[in-house]
């Protein structure tokens, strides 16, 4: 990996004044039923609108 392309992808998730981020995981099914997780769309929205910067997810939900 290349430092400017490393530079370029940390840039699309890190705050540029702190150099800090918050990523949230959104898939636990094995550990049973999300009622928040019923419309992922609004809580998507809600956590991007309170400064979340990516998630991790499965394809599909």
């Amino acid at each position: 990996m290349t430092e400017l392309g490393k530079r370029i992808r940390m840039g699309r998730i890190l705050d540029p004044v702190t150099k800090t981020t918050i990523i949230v995981p959104m898939d636990h099914a094995v550990e049973g039923y999300f009622e928040q997780l019923e419309d992922p769309r609004k809580l998507i929205q809600s956590l991007v609108d309170a400064g979340v910067k990516g998630f991790l997810m499965r394809r599909g939900l």
